[in-house]
């Protein structure tokens, strides 16, 4: 018992160091990174950060103002960058007003560096303390600390702030489309944030090999990389855009993007303030900036394309570990071979026999349907305990911490408990699993290269188990060092999984850690007397009880709601709208008398608004219509050319422009400024175009369209926040512990409206 119950030790404190030290994880506001101030750093983002900052807002232009004069008070000379810009997809526009400043370096034919976040926050209710506040203000300090030394440097540096991040990369796509000096650049830092807290992932852009952008990277001596290949290729399958996706179209251009992800639940929340804000997660963006910023100023950006990608893993205190996917191959034969020789001494020495292995591959299914099954089973007592975390949009409630702390100790008792039992062979149970990492590393070599240090796992099983068959006694001096090599492989991925993804997915960090333990079997020692180490799920229970002391919601970390007001201007119909899966007090009253039609509510979600999970009749008020004027409906040639000019309501924040027929568009113009990459296709009743308004409250939509196009109507919708403001509604105010739902169109009146196109000339 006491050997197993140092094996559960070391895992915890493996854990507890991965976790806990991989960044400057007690800072004080009084610190100093190269000469920035992480005081000064804060009071930038406090000033960023007073109220939602959203396009088109007070706030959206004291921000901008205030970078300005900060930039200027460097003495720097800024450059703002105004214009009207579409996104990729040629659905989302809105004017933009980027912000520029250049130091010029001794080279002028060298790449420039682009130092890069944005400003505006997410709709309506994030104050954007962290995405992107943050980063603004890392940017601020940082450039203020490097101007300060007065050190010389090659390559000039260029900033840039953008605005309409949040809209569709939009500030970042205008300047690449239209400025001169997006020619100028060679390589992007850019500093963003998706959660409120934790170690700042380093994360590479490239559009060819990363060999040289990693090797780089640790010649900056940054002192607390956390970063790994396998993190990447998860990025890049997520809808994860950032800003450095527009550069990277730039040819030659790659990037680093620097971003935490803890307390994702305050993501675009009006909980991203400064208040819940970490300061340890502001210090370890400092790091990154001032190191990467030294060192970049001077390199040959030039030099870092490359043809070669790099495997690698960063191991706290000791730095970046790398090797290139060319070796991927000569790994998976050369663990292959150590396998056979394995599989040859076991058989050999009638350890392995087909009996054996097949109790292997059965106890290793049976402890992970056993642990998959407990952690389905606690998720799903979560929810039916505290059914409001289905309205957390971000997957993940303010006690998830815990509960994936819950989760991954269960399944490490009851693996351990599992292997521990009276009559097992333990040597042999390790088979399977260490035979199945080889599998899936061989799998990954392939299907995902950068995951493949994963294969190193089923290899120090090997090699335990290969010693247990060769020199059990060596193999007691070995076993628990190998341990300790693979859980400071996988335990930044046990953590980071549920995180990223949403605490539905913890049970594939509890299959990982059950698959490494069952790989290192031969650690477990046998005991007749396993039933003392029952007193082990003190330690999940423990854990228990901790999230259940904050599993209220409060003014500090709120619940979720919605309600949205929907008006038809033409027929006088209004309707009460929410995303909401489980009502509030707040807004529950509202869906008293509740469309329980499902078939008629389908057929109107389908037609106005697809997202809303339920409606419910609301009081008519006579709303203000956007004013639309038809310019222009002619024939042309081979082609049918529709413009528009709108004028919405006073307060509108977007308009929605939708069509009751599909549309092929060849060409969309907005403001006849910018221009619709290629043709594209709109479905009918779905938006032509998404457009946000700004401080600008007209556009002029152009259209071309086949010459036969049926299009005789289409669908105006104006989105115009503060439903609360509106006396005939008579909406009450939020109670502390709610807060408006993110990712939702929520407190809105949205405004209806149909229009009919003259004949064609």
């Amino acid at each position: 018992m006491l050997r197993n119950t140092l094996t559960l030790l070391i895992i915890a404190v493996v854990f507890f160091l991965i976790n806990f030290t991989a960044y400057p994880s007690f800072t004080k506001r009084d610190d100093f990174y190269s000469n920035a101030s992480i005081e000064r750093t804060i009071r930038h983002i406090d000033k960023l950060s007073v109220a939602p900052g959203h396009v088109g807002t007070g706030t959206h232009t004291r921000s901008r103002r205030y970078i300005v004069d900060a930039l200027q008070n460097m003495g720097l000379q800024v450059q703002m960058q105004k214009t009207t810009s579409l996104n990729s997809r040629g659905d989302r526009s809105a004017p933009i007003a980027n912000i520029l400043a250049r130091i010029e370096g001794s080279d002028p034919e060298a790449k420039a560096l682009l130092l890069m976040s944005h400003y505006d926050d997410a709709n309506y209710h994030s104050p954007g303390a962290a995405d992107a506040a943050s980063g603004v203000a890392t940017i601020l300090e940082g450039v203020r600390a490097y101007l300060e030394r007065k050190q010389p440097h090659r390559n000039d540096i260029i900033i840039l702030i953008t605005d309409g991040e949040e809209l569709g990369l939009l500030g970042a796509k205008a300047f690449v489309r239209q400025h001169a000096w997006a020619q100028d650049i060679g390589l992007v830092l850019n500093f963003e944030a998706r959660g409120t807290s934790g170690p700042a992932y380093m994360l590479m852009e490239t559009v060819s090999g990363n060999q040289q952008l990693l090797k780089a990277f640790k010649e900056t001596g940054a002192p607390f990389p956390v970063s790994n290949s396998l993190a990447y290729e998860i990025y890049k399958m997520l809808p994860n855009d950032t800003d450095v996706t527009e550069l990277k179209k730039i040819p030659g251009v790659q990037g680093y993007n620097f971003a935490f992800i803890d307390d994702h639940f305050n993501y675009h929340t009006a909980q991203d303030d400064l208040s819940h804000l970490s300061i340890n997660s502001i210090a370890h963006q400092t790091t990154y900036l001032t190191h990467t910023l030294d060192y970049f100023a001077n390199h040959d950006l030039d030099a870092l394309q490359s043809s070669v990608d790099q495997v690698f893993i960063s191991i706290p205190h000791i730095g970046i570990l790398d090797y290139p996917t060319s070796w991927n191959v000569w790994i998976v034969i050369g663990i292959s071979i150590l396998a056979l020789i394995v599989l040859f001494i076991g058989i050999r020495k009638q350890y392995i026999t087909w009996k054996t292995t097949f109790d292997s591959l059965i106890s290793l299914v049976f402890v992970l349907l056993i642990n998959v099954g407990v952690v389905f089973a606690l998720l799903a007592a979560i929810d039916w305990l505290y059914p409001k975390y289905q309205d957390i949009r971000q997957g993940f409630p303010y006690n998830g911490y815990w509960y994936i702390y819950a989760c991954i100790s269960l399944s490490t008792i009851i693996t351990l408990l599992f292997y521990s039992r009276k009559k097992a062979t333990t040597e042999v149970h390790a088979l399977i699993p260490a035979l199945l990492w080889l599998l899936v590393g061989a799998y990954l070599s392939y299907a995902m290269p950068g995951a493949t240090f994963l294969i190193f796992i089923g290899c120090a099983a090997l090699l335990l188990l290969g010693l247990r068959f060769l020199s059990p006694k060596t193999a007691e001096f070995v076993d628990l060092v190998l341990l300790l090599a693979i859980l400071i492989i996988i335990t930044p991925l046990i953590f980071t999984i549920p995180t990223a993804l949403g605490l539905q997915s913890v049970w594939i960090s509890s299959a990982l850690i059950t698959l490494v333990i069952a790989s290192m079997a031969s650690v477990i020692s046998r005991t007749q007397h396993y039933r003392w180490q029952y007193i082990w799920f003190l330690i999940p229970i423990w854990f228990l009880f901790k999230a259940e002391q904050i599993s209220d919601f409060t003014h500090k970390r709120a619940a979720q709601s919605s309600l949205a007001y929907w008006i038809d201007a033409d027929t006088n119909d209004a309707w009460w709208l929410s995303n909401d899966r489980v009502l509030t007090d707040w807004n529950r009253p509202y869906f008293q008398q509740q469309d329980n039609d499902e078939n008629a509510f389908q057929n109107w979600k389908n037609t106005y608004y697809q997202w809303a999970s339920r409606r419910s009749q609301a009081p008519a008020i006579t709303p203000e219509k956007a004013q639309v004027t038809v310019l222009n409906d002619r024939r042309y040639r081979d082609q049918r050319i529709v413009s528009l000019e709108i004028r919405p309501a006073s307060g509108t924040h977007h308009i929605r422009l939708l069509t009751p027929v599909k549309l092929e568009i060849s060409r969309l113009d907005i403001n006849r400024s910018v221009v619709s990459e290629s043709a594209f296709t709109v479905n009918a009743n779905r938006p032509i175009i998404r457009h946000y308004m700004g401080t600008d409250y007209r556009v002029i939509i152009d259209m071309t369209l086949p010459p036969d196009s049926e299009m005789s109507q289409l669908t105006l919708q104006s989105y115009i926040p503060g439903i609360e403001n509106i006396e005939a509604l008579n909406v009450s105010e939020r109670p502390d512990n709610e807060m408006p739902m993110a990712f939702v169109n929520t407190d809105v009146m949205i405004v209806n409206q149909s229009m009919t196109l003259p004949n064609q000339q």
